[in-house]
């Protein structure tokens, strides 16, 4: 239910499901509202008032939001939900609804009407948002970024709950805008006529994890040889934010529980005159076998060795590998299916940045930087 808001506001579904459930809810809101002046508490249930802050947070600078799960890049189609939230709880920073020119005719939910019709004088002027950075201890998403300028550097990173009949198996997986691009990006779903991709709840989910962009191989995360667990569940361990920097920390160990114990994905914004990100990974290794991070993106990959520079759109992005010393990265493509289904999405264009370390055993560190200039931070 409506419960699944809390602790930290955002949806397990991801943001467009979030949009739709908080949208129908509003609507039963103010029905009770009109009907006998209250709404019976519902607008204060946890994760209701934090779900305007965490939508902030989780737009990177390229307007392009943190689409995990089965959700598309494109903006969310239902904006009016931010001007009702500001409007109960206060603009957490957003840039104010003004009116543009004449109205389309559309069909669409509200089109543009649903800010009139949620008007609220809170919503009417620019917020200032309280932090550069968002994590709950216990919810399964946090982000970190460097300003709210469009060039400015972004990490979103997720836990949750694999055991969603929704969910892909990406705990673990990330986004990463800087210089104007969106470098990591999430793949999103299947088409829709894609045999065995849906799946009901309590359904088999056998066949719609063997495909690429629902199974570990997809995702921007860690994978040994195979799947994470699909029962696994992890929420942010930890997190901080200074004028200087701001960090969280992910739990991940139950998804990879066969291969590994305490397992955590850390990233980090270092903010200044040349500020960068940092990913970095810190895992005790089972047994002896080879460690794989992946980034998938639509840019250009020159991997050679410890460093690899990406190029899209006329900008660049440099990784570095700082630890541990045996890793390295390559440039890949995703595999092709032994039997390709005519309906399911092309990933030709998809390319993969991956750092492996070979007959990893024990404790494991893998430290990896985000620059967008020209020499590792």
């Amino acid at each position: 239910g409506i419960q699944r808001f809390a602790p930290a506001g955002v949806w397990p579904e991801g943001l467009s499901d979030g949009d739709a459930v908080m949208d129908y809810a509003i609507m039963v809101m103010q029905a009770l509202r009109s009907a006998t002046g209250k709404d019976l508490g519902l607008s204060m249930l946890e994760g209701i008032p934090q779900f305007a802050v965490a939508r902030m947070h989780l737009y990177g600078p390229t307007g392009q939001p943190f689409n995990f799960g089965d959700n598309a890049t494109t903006a969310a189609g239902r904006p009016w939900v931010m001007t009702w939230l500001c409007g109960q709880h206060g603009n957490p920073g957003i840039p104010a609804v003004s009116a543009g020119g004449k109205l389309p005719v559309s069909s669409a939910f509200f089109s543009s009407a649903g800010h009139y019709i949620y008007y609220n004088p809170h919503a009417a002027g620019d917020g200032t948002a309280d932090s550069l950075e968002y994590a709950q201890p216990g919810g399964f998403v946090a982000t970190v970024r460097s300003g709210w300028e469009r060039t400015d550097m972004y990490i979103a990173v997720k836990g949750g709950d694999n055991r969603d009949y929704k969910a892909q198996l990406d705990i673990g997986s990330f986004v990463l805008d800087a210089g104007g691009q969106r470098w990591g990006i999430e793949l999103g779903a299947e088409g829709d006529r894609v045999g065995g991709y849906e799946v009901a709840p309590g359904g088999d989910r056998t066949k719609r994890f063997g495909y690429y962009l629902a199974g570990t191989a997809g995702q921007n995360t860690l994978m040994f040889d195979g799947n994470q667990d699909e029962e696994a569940r992890a929420g942010v361990l930890v997190s901080s934010s200074t004028p200087e920097r701001g960090l969280a920390v992910v739990d991940m160990s139950k998804a990879y529980s066969k291969d590994a114990k305490d397992v955590h994905r850390g990233i980090m914004v270092v903010r200044g005159a040349a500020p960068y990100l940092v990913i970095q990974d810190d895992l005790q290794v089972k047994n002896s076998k080879t460690l794989t991070w992946s980034m998938q993106t639509d840019a250009e990959i020159a991997a050679d060795g410890k460093s690899a520079k990406l190029t899209k759109g006329g900008k660049t992005l440099l990784a570095t590998i700082v630890s541990p010393a045996g890793a390295t990265f390559t440039a890949a493509k995703p595999p092709v299916p032994e039997k390709p289904d005519p309906q399911a999405r092309d990933l030709s264009k998809l390319n993969v940045l991956k750092a492996a370390i070979p007959e990893a055993k024990g404790p494991q560190s893998l430290c990896i930087t985000f620059t967008t200039g020209t020499e590792a931070p």
